[in-house]
């Protein structure tokens, strides 16, 4: 006798992926699309609050939390629909799996989630800093600070630091190309968060022990 045989269910992508993960997706979406939405005088008011800016951008614009609450808010912060739905894709890949091993306590989500400010602050002190060196200045928004660092984190947990420097390589080589050659582009890529947040992510072990303690 033949039986058919049922393929299994693949787990919903709501099982497998950490809440800590999922909640960060759909905050960063929210605050993102009310950006989107609102009128230009709000818009405004968000970019100088939680933006990336070089000082000399905005002159005498107050910043309604100060001048270093952006370099945790500008993940929250995205250039449009396509420049959100490309990070948060990356998020919910690289993060799933770097938050999963970590594990679903209290404790491993606030590990995690200090963790991925903690890239984010990487990456918004090399923007910063390549603000106060280049001469066109400007601002920068987007979560990619804070996701460039999960690279190495999944690089490591796949292979130690070998394959952490391995897989970090190619994403490096590309943001020293739009480093030499981003200024023939129309648009402005932030190439320094990316590697600041890089960089970052290689204390990836230490708020895995955290977690894990």
């Amino acid at each position: 006798m033949l039986l058919k045989s049922t393929p299994p269910e693949r787990p919903s992508v709501f099982k497998t992926t950490p809440p800590i993960v999922m909640g960060l997706i759909v905050v960063i979406c929210a605050v993102s699309i009310l950006q989107f939405l609102a009128p230009p005088w709000l818009e405004n008011d968000m970019i100088t609050t939680g933006a990336l800016i070089d000082m000399g951008q905005f002159p005498g614009t107050p910043r309604a939390l100060g001048p270093y609450a952006g370099y945790v808010l500008h993940v929250f912060l995205h250039g449009g629909v396509l420049h959100l739905g490309l990070n948060m894709f990356a998020l919910l890949s690289f993060g799933t799996i770097t938050a999963a091993v970590m594990g679903r306590g209290y404790r491993a989500s606030l590990a995690f989630l200090a963790f991925f400010f903690f890239c984010a602050i990487g990456g918004a002190l090399a923007q910063v800093a390549l603000f106060q060196v280049e001469a066109e200045g400007g601002y920068a928004i987007g979560a990619s600070s804070a996701i460039s660092g999960l690279l190495p984190a999944l690089g490591w947990l796949q292979g130690g630091w070998k394959r952490a420097v391995q897989i970090s390589v190619p994403w490096l080589l590309i943001n020293l190309a739009l480093a030499m050659f981003g200024g023939f582009s129309p648009i402005r890529i932030a190439w320094a968060a990316h590697l600041g947040g890089l960089a970052a992510g290689f204390a990836y072990p230490v708020f895995l022990r955290w977690a894990r303690a």
